[in-house]
């Protein structure tokens, strides 16, 4: 058996029915980075960051002899890894609880993927933005979480933008949709929400931010389009200009409710003239 182990990318641990390990056969060193008989006499919870979804598991497994509970987790001293547990009773012939038994497995690559997938699926790929799914979700969770307070909402759209395409062609309004995503990340704080909404409109959430300094991030953003022209490869430029609506989160509000009254102040913006900010 222990040839076996010592050849398997898997780490396989018995536990008495106190918890305690009675021994360790595999990959103990690729995983844990320490030796076998290390985990002689240890608990589970010496070995995690976070032990109680194991605890649980070891317990449920004891209880529930013909079960097999899977855990994922983080080990001790090990952040870059993610691991895979799977728990089942051990017994004697005649059906009584001798322990536990804990199969062990490297599953970094997997969980990498799933959170590549998840970027992915929540982030614009032309600016790197979230994209609108990845902002909705940000924002139903900012007000699900109670952090209404001083909660404010952004909306932005580039004035003049179907000017821009018609005379620079869709390249030219591209690099300008990129550079403004990357003033907008610029100039906000590295708390808030920067996205893109679809087309030339942008949001940016802003938690935990007073209705004056919500203003004042707002303001420094329409000055920081304005200042400074967006360069093509060609070596022309182009001047561009936003116009901002921002609205603070009131109670009881959906989401919808918010980005209305954003929606309304950006409206506000455009019709006195565009290149602006406007708090409603």
């Amino acid at each position: 058996m222990r040839m076996l182990a010592s050849q398997s990318p898997d780490l396989l641990i018995s536990f008495d029915e106190k918890g305690f390990c009675q021994y360790a056969l595999g990959a103990a060193q690729s995983l844990f980075g320490r030796n076998e008989e290390s985990f002689v006499g240890q608990r589970i919870d010496d070995l995690v960051l976070d032990p109680g979804s194991l605890l649980k598991a070891e317990e449920q497994a004891l209880k529930e002899i013909d079960g097999l509970f899977v855990v994922e987790f983080v080990p001790l001293h090990r952040e870059d890894l993610w691991l895979e547990a799977k728990f089942r009773a051990r017994t004697d012939d005649d059906g009584n609880v001798l322990g536990i038994l804990a199969s062990i497995h490297d599953i970094t690559a997997r969980k990498q993927q799933e959170k590549a997938l998840l970027h992915s699926a929540s982030t614009d790929a032309l600016t790197g933005l979230l994209n609108r799914k990845g902002f909705l979700q940000r924002l139903d969770g900012a007000i699900a979480q109670g952090h209404q307070a001083n909660l404010c909402l952004a909306l932005i759209d580039v004035d003049r933008f179907k000017m821009i395409n018609d005379n620079g062609g869709h390249l030219a309004g591209d690099i300008v949709l990129q550079e403004i995503g990357r003033r907008l990340s610029a100039h906000t704080r590295g708390s808030d929400a920067v996205g893109r909404l679809g087309g030339d409109e942008f949001l940016v959430l802003l938690p935990k931010c007073s209705w004056e300094k919500a203003q004042e991030i707002c303001a420094r953003l329409v000055t920081a389009m304005r200042d400074t022209p967006v360069n093509l490869p060609s070596g022309s430029s182009i001047h561009i200009s936003i116009s901002c609506g921002v609205t603070r989160y009131s109670e009881g509000w959906t989401a919808s409710d918010f980005l209305e009254c954003a929606d309304r102040a950006l409206y506000e913006a455009k019709s006195a003239g565009r290149n602006q900010m406007i708090a409603f």
